[in-house]
C-alpha cells in the first residue's frame, strides 16, 4: 500500500485559508475532499487531494481586499490571497492579515503586526 503524504488541520487552513467551519460545511456539500483518520487518532488530509482541489477551484475575486504580510518570504502589500499563500505557507509563525482598503492595509503594514495580533 502506497503511504501518501497527510496534512493536518492547522496547516490545511493555513494553505487553503479557509476557517474550520467553511471546511466544515464544503464536505458536507461534497465540494472538498473527506478526511481520513490518521493512525495517530487525528483527522487528517491527502496532501495531493488537496493540491488538486486547489488547482481547480476558482477562487472569489478578491477585489477591494488587501493583505499585508509582515512575517513571510516576502513581506509588504497584496491584493490577492494566492500571492499571500505564497508568501506564508510553510513559514514558521507567520504574521498576517486582510485589510478591507488599501490605506488600511498600508497603516497596518507601517505600524507592525503587535497591534493587530489577537491573543
Amino acid at each position: 500500500m502506497k503511504k501518501h503524504e497527510i496534512i493536518q488541520i492547522d496547516e490545511l487552513m493555513l494553505q487553503t485559508g479557509l476557517t474550520w467551519t467553511s471546511l466544515w460545511a464544503r464536505m458536507k456539500a461534497g465540494t472538498f475532499p473527506v478526511p481520513i483518520y490518521h493512525e495517530t487518532n487525528q483527522i487528517c488530509w491527502i496532501r495531493t487531494e488537496i493540491n488538486n482541489w486547489e488547482e481547480f477551484i476558482e477562487e472569489p475575486s478578491d477585489s477591494g481586499k488587501y493583505y499585508v504580510v509582515w512575517v513571510g518570504r516576502n513581506p509588504g502589500i497584496y491584493d490577492n490571497w494566492s500571492m499571500v499563500k505564497k508568501q506564508v505557507f510553510g513559514e514558521i509563525r507567520p504574521e498576517f492579515k486582510r485589510f478591507d482598503s488599501i490605506e488600511e492595509a498600508e497603516q497596518a503594514y507601517l505600524d507592525g503586526y503587535i497591534k493587530y495580533r489577537k491573543f
